[in-house]
This record gives C-alpha cells, sequence and structure tokens, in this order.
C-alpha cells in the first residue's frame, strides 16, 4: 500500500531568538492589543513585564496578547516564575472582601512551548487562599488558548490550595486547546493538571504531567462547578497518597457540570474510597448533580475502575482505546496520535513552518496551500476536511484523481486532515 503523503506551505512570520529568561523584565514592542494587532511576547523579559503589569492591576480587558516564540524560564538558574495575576478572594468578620488582580483578556499561546519555569507564589503568606499556576485565575472574561506550558517545569504549590498547570482557579473563563507538561503539587484540595478549580470551561485540553495531590484532586480539574469539560486527556501519573475524590479527569463534579468526549489512561494510587467516601476513579469520582458522556479509561493503565457503575463511563482494552472507531465516537477534535491513542487534532501539527514539499512516485496524494484555497494532486480518490483549532469541521468536499483547485474562502491557519483509502494525514496549513 502506499503511503499517504502531505505538503504544504507555512509562511509564518520569523521572530527574533533570544537566550533563556535573566530574571529581567521588559515591555512589549509591538502590536496595539486588538485582534488583528495584538500585544506580541516574544521572549521571556516581556512574559515577565506582562505578568507583571496584571499583577500590579491591569486586567488588559477586551484585549490580545500573544506569545510568537518558544520560551526558557531559566528554572535551572534558580529563577522563579510568580502566576500571572493572583487570587485573593476571602470572608472576615462576615464580610466579603475580594482584592483579586485577574486578567480579563485573551491570551493566545500561539502554539509555542513555555519550558523550565518553577512557579510559586510571589508571597509565602499562610493566609494566601490559592491560585497557583501559570495564571492565578480567569474570570467570565478571560480566554486562555493555544499555551504548550511546562516542559521541565514544576508548578509547587505544595502551601496552597487552587493549584493548576494553566490556572488556579477558573472562576467562568475559556481554557482552550492547551497542554499542561508541568510536574503539579498541591497541598490540601483542589489541584489539576489544567485548573486546581473550574466552574468555567476547559476543552480540547491534556494533562501530561504528573501531579502530586491530596483530596478533590483531578488529571484535568480537581473540582468544577457547573463547569464544561470537554474533548480532554489525562496521561501522566496521578499520586494522591491518602486521598479522596481524586478522578483522572475531575475528581469531584459538582452543580450541572459536564463531563463530555474525554479519556484517561493516567495511572493513580490514592485511597480505593469506600461508600461514605469516594476514592480514585479513572474518570470522575465524585459526580454529584453532573452528568458524564462518552468517556473512557483502560483499567490496565489507570490501576482503578469506578467505585460503582457511572452512566458515561465505559471501560475500554488499550487495543479498543487504540481503534479508529474510538476516535470516531469521541468526535471530530480527536484523531490517532503517533503513539496509537487518541489525541487532538491541534496536537498533531507541527509547531513549525514546512516548505513546500514535491511529489514523488509512491505518494497518493499531495496537498498545498495556493492563492484563494488549496491544490489537491491525488493517484486516486482522496476525502479532504478542514478543521478550526477547536476540533470544528469547516469545509469537507471529495476530490478525485489528479489535479484539483478547491476553492476555500477561509483566511488563518487551519487543520487539514486528507484520507486515501486507509492512509490518514494531519497537517497544519495556512490559508
Amino acid at each position: 500500500m502506499k503511503k499517504l503523503f502531505a505538503a504544504f506551505v507555512f509562511a509564518s512570520a520569523l521572530f527574533p531568538v533570544f537566550a533563556a529568561w535573566d530574571g529581567t523584565e521588559s515591555e512589549w514592542t509591538k502590536g496595539t492589543g486588538t485582534e488583528t494587532d495584538p500585544y506580541l511576547i516574544e521572549n521571556e523579559s516581556q512574559l515577565a513585564w506582562f505578568r507583571r503589569s496584571v499583577t500590579e492591576g491591569e486586567t488588559y480587558e477586551g484585549k490580545f496578547v500573544k506569545l510568537v516564540a518558544d520560551l526558557d524560564m531559566g528554572a535551572d538558574k534558580g529563577l522563579k516564575f510568580f502566576p500571572i495575576g493572583f487570587h485573593n478572594r476571602y470572608i472576615l468578620d462576615n464580610q466579603s472582601y475580594d482584592e483579586s488582580k485577574p486578567f480579563l483578556g485573551t491570551f493566545d499561546g500561539g502554539f509555542k512551548t513555555i519550558s523550565n519555569a518553577l512557579v510559586v507564589l510571589e508571597n509565602d503568606d499562610p493566609d494566601e487562599i490559592g491560585g497557583v499556576g501559570l495564571f492565578a485565575m480567569a474570570e467570565e472574561k478571560t480566554t486562555i488558548k493555544n499555551v504548550i506550558f511546562g516542559v521541565g517545569s514544576t508548578v509547587d504549590g505544595s502551601n496552597s490550595i487552587d493549584v493548576g498547570g494553566i490556572v488556579g482557579l477558573n472562576y467562568g473563563g475559556k481554557v482552550l486547546d492547551c497542554a499542561n507538561h508541568a510536574k503539579v503539587i498541591g497541598a490540601s484540595y483542589e489541584t489539576g493538571g489544567i485548573a486546581g478549580y473550574c466552574s468555567g470551561t476547559i476543552e480540547g485540553c491534556v494533562n501530561r504531567g504528573t501531579l502530586e495531590a491530596h483530596s478533590s484532586s483531578g488529571g484535568i480539574a480537581g473540582v468544577t462547578e457547573g463547569a464544561v469539560i470537554r474533548n480532554c486527556r489525562s496521561v501522566g501519573a496521578i499520586s494522591a497518597e491518602g486521598a479522596y475524590m481524586v478522578g483522572g479527569i475531575v475528581g469531584w463534579a459538582n452543580l450541572n457540570s459536564a463531563v463530555t468526549a474525554c479519556y484517561s489512561v493516567a495511572p493513580m494510587t490514592g485511597m480505593a474510597g469506600s461508600s461514605r467516601m469516594p476514592g480514585i476513579s479513572p474518570v470522575v469520582s465524585e459526580l454529584e448533580r453532573s452528568t458524564v458522556e462518552n468517556c473512557y479509561y483502560v483499567e490496565a493503565l489507570t490501576g482503578c475502575a469506578p467505585l460503582k457503575a457511572q452512566e458515561g463511563v465505559a471501560a475500554l482494552t488499550e487495543e479498543e482505546l487504540k481503534s479508529q472507531a474510538t476516535v470516531d465516537a469521541l468526535g471530530s477534535a480527536w484523531t490517532l496520535g503517533t503513539d496509537g491513542l487518541p489525541a487532538l487534532v491541534w496536537e498533531m501539527t507541527p509547531t513549525t513552518g514546512i516548505s513546500d514539499v514535491s511529489a514523488s512516485a509512491d505518494v497518493d496524494v499531495v496537498v498545498r496551500a495556493v492563492v484563494g484555497g488549496i491544490e489537491v494532486n491525488a493517484e486516486s480518490q482522496a476525502q479532504l476536511d478542514v478543521y478550526d483549532f477547536s476540533g470544528r469541521k469547516v469545509f469537507s468536499t471529495t476530490v478525485g484523481q489528479g489535479k484539483t483547485f478547491v476553492g476555500i474562502s477561509l483566511s488563518g491557519t487551519y487543520v487539514v486532515r486528507a484520507t486515501s483509502g486507509t492512509g490518514v494525514s494531519v497537517l497544519k496549513l495556512a490559508l
């Protein structure tokens, strides 16, 4: 069988390459903060300056910020990176106070990698009530997307609650298409690979980092209240010795939360649980006034099963999980990864530009960007599907043998899935 091959042109802007962070802060020099002209973070010092500005009270409400370079945050030099913003809501003498400093704009990580970071609270205050992560907190006006965080990193909330790789507490915001690779350390409760607490949306996210947590913790979110957790997967090991309500996806799902189209293969250790208190569970440990739908786990990999049957949670063998049938059941946001496990479509796209590649005799179909659309050169009939980065299919067509121009009125970067026979190729294409 001939292999399926796809070629494309991805013309990205060239940005300067910087050394690892030296602990300094410097203001960005490009962008006006609009959606079409976002503020650009080009180096580590500019990320540090952005963090400082939010923590000092600049919310960036309605503004757009984009990361355009891979960053090394210097943990190997002993440098610490404090969360972006901070959370400080509390009750004193029956009076509620909110002294938090949230980011209220849109942060686009550009699928660049923020690595080698040691994230800790700036002030080691015993009265601090949490919010440890790349971002301390998110609110309804917050969108955090396309972030790849934490290769060689640690988020250390060992003295705090509400600890997450991407955000400590998500009060109604959106966390979309993000990956956490950092080791996440929580203290007493509410620790998650993506968010410690969530009453908003987490969609298209993956946790690859290890979790050292206690009760009410999960591979994606520790505790959810009225949240939407959709198209997420949990891979990194979860250690929660002596803890209860620990889930591969969510520890405690509460108040009409919905967990949909997720799976976990995260190895888990913790309390087995009892009729009085649920322990470790591969998807959701405590399901209270909430729903789970179309979610999967492999007991041979997680090392545990639900304490009692949960509607919408299905056990699969490793072979079944790695099948195209499971990918199809999960939905259009998914494809088969290089390790055979279902992966999110955005995970399968390259993070750097690739120049045009010419066809050869053993190629079934070549795809490339041209003015006004896509050119397809196929030896036999091929299926062409185009997705945005949320996994939503925005265009689909079938092309026949030979060279075909497919006109598409889209602008930006998309994911193209080309299928010929049993061959599948997923790539990123700039239109």
